[in-house]
């Protein structure tokens, strides 16, 4: 009986009233109630009506489930970021195509809480369509979409992800170094050292170091961690030795500790810098 009072407050312009009032009607009532929330949402404002989508997520009644698909291609950017947590609650798997619909068109804010929604998805549903899209994609859906295939693990994609790590788009390098880290293992070492020779970009260095160092550590054995790195050093020429000296630090281990150690005696001055350094680590 309290259902028309919530609706009144949620009226209210006192943002805490207004709060207040949607967390006591998330449990409350029907199907009934549902629609009547659903007619309040449409008429009102995108910030009352954003509020209310979230408190229609909560609910859980997927009889408020058209109007959130709807509410994902509003015009108004806080109520697709409401209606992108409330449609996953809604909708589960179901909901995917209007994410993938939604990611080439969204914003940097939208792409991100995408993203997020993706993450929540079983690997096997979101990698396969994350990659179909990614060519016809522009950004920041582009980038999202690339982290989705490093958060997911999607190693059989590398080959695309190293050839995007060169793309001409900063930010779709940065999203692409970032799924390296998370993707390259062992046997990624040597390209990626490569990578890191040839990088002129501060940034992409620094990310180009990580991917390296995490693709080192993946190697379960304390004994052989950073193995395959360090025998990229023999006989190598001094660029070599100085891009894998300065992450070593980030690797660790005996081996680590010892590879450092031996270069301090490098008759080449930039090396044995770059050792000193990475002993001082």
């Amino acid at each position: 009986k309290a259902l028309p009072d919530l609706l009144h407050a949620a009226g209210s312009p006192v943002r805490d009233v207004r709060g207040a009032a949607l967390e006591l009607a998330s449990p409350l009532g029907t199907d009934e109630a549902t629609a009547r929330w659903v007619d309040q949402a449409q008429a009102s404002g995108p910030e009352v009506r954003a509020e209310i989508i979230g408190m229609l997520g909560r609910r859980g009644d997927a009889a408020a489930l058209p109007f959130v698909r709807e509410s994902l291609r509003s015009h108004d950017e806080i109520v697709r970021l409401a209606a992108i947590p409330a449609a996953v609650r809604l909708g589960g798997e179901a909901i995917l195509p209007d994410f993938f619909g939604r990611v080439g068109a969204a914003g940097e804010n939208e792409a991100a809480a995408l993203k997020t929604a993706l993450l929540g998805f079983d690997g096997r549903r979101v990698v396969p369509e994350s990659f179909r899209l990614l060519d016809s994609t522009p950004l920041p859906g582009k980038a999202a979409l690339i982290e989705v295939l490093g958060e997911k693990g999607a190693r059989q994609e590398i080959d695309r992800v190293f050839t995007l790590a060169g793309d001409e788009e900063e930010a779709t390098r940065a999203a692409a170094l970032g799924a390296l880290s998370k993707l390259a293992g062992e046997a990624d070492i040597p390209r990626l050292v490569e990578m890191v020779e040839n990088a002129s970009d501060s940034d992409a260095i620094l990310r180009l170091q990580e991917a390296v160092a995490a693709a080192a550590r993946r190697e379960t054995d304390p004994g052989r961690r950073g193995a395959s790195l360090i025998r990229l050093t023999k006989n190598a020429a001094p660029g070599r030795r100085i891009a894998v000296l300065r992450v070593l630090p980030k690797v660790g281990g005996e081996r680590a500790l010892r590879e450092a150690v031996e270069e301090t005696a490098s008759t080449d001055s930039q090396v044995q810098t770059a050792a000193v350094y990475a002993l001082s680590q």
